[in-house]
């Protein structure tokens, strides 16, 4: 139908304007995108994903520069293959035991001081960098481990939009910011350090049989 070309603009300026108008618009729906696995799969892992994303764009950028050799392009197209490889280790496949991280709620965590068994209480926020930087050892097989060895109630306070029953939990344990972990054994409650490392951990945790 060659008709139709009388209807198309021809080439010209406008076409800058409307490459620029779809790029926002692509840009939009990759934040949708993004907020979705917020949900989904959480913080850290999101960011992975498009810290890896980013690396493997700029591999491909230099995949389609480089002309002088195929060695260049199989150490690129190595690079870019291993953040795939990489990301679906640390994305996609998940460790066989993992930590149950239980939301909080008043009722849920008068049932776990009923239960007689340890707490600890992790209080953390999505837009806390801290937070996420401390939630990383708690991917740490030992610290899994630990946690399902002592046979703890792990309990996630998120104060992201400050939850008021969170915050009189912070106030009675006179804090007033996160990130927060506090761990309670026989009614002790024990304050971790603000940056948590795997030894300030083990050591506050320890084994509930050395004692």
């Amino acid at each position: 139908f060659p008709g139709i070309l009388r209807y198309i603009p021809k080439p010209g300026k406008w076409m800058e304007i409307f490459q620029i108008i779809m790029g926002y618009l692509m840009l939009l729906s990759s934040i949708w995108v993004f907020s979705i696995l917020l949900s989904q799969i959480g913080i850290s892992k999101s960011i992975l994903i498009l810290a890896l994303t980013l690396v493997s764009i700029c591999f491909l950028q230099i995949f389609n520069k480089v002309r002088d050799t195929k060695l260049k392009k199989c150490i690129i197209a190595f690079c870019s293959l291993s953040c795939v490889i990489f990301g679906y280790t640390k994305i996609i496949v998940e460790p066989e035991t993992q930590i149950k991280w239980i939301e909080f709620s008043n009722d849920k965590l008068e049932i776990a001081k009923n239960s007689g068994k340890p707490i600890f209480l992790n209080f953390t926020a999505q837009w806390c960098m801290n937070c996420q930087y401390n939630d990383r050892l708690f991917e740490d097989k030992e610290i899994i481990d630990l946690f399902h060895k002592n046979d703890i109630i792990s309990i996630k306070c998120d104060w992201t939009s400050q939850n008021s029953d969170i915050t009189k939990i912070m106030k009675f344990y006179d804090q007033v910011a996160v990130p927060l972990n506090i761990y309670i054994r026989e009614g002790k409650s024990t304050i971790l350090p603000t940056i948590l490392t795997k030894d300030s951990l083990i050591k506050v945790i320890g084994d509930k049989n050395d004692k």
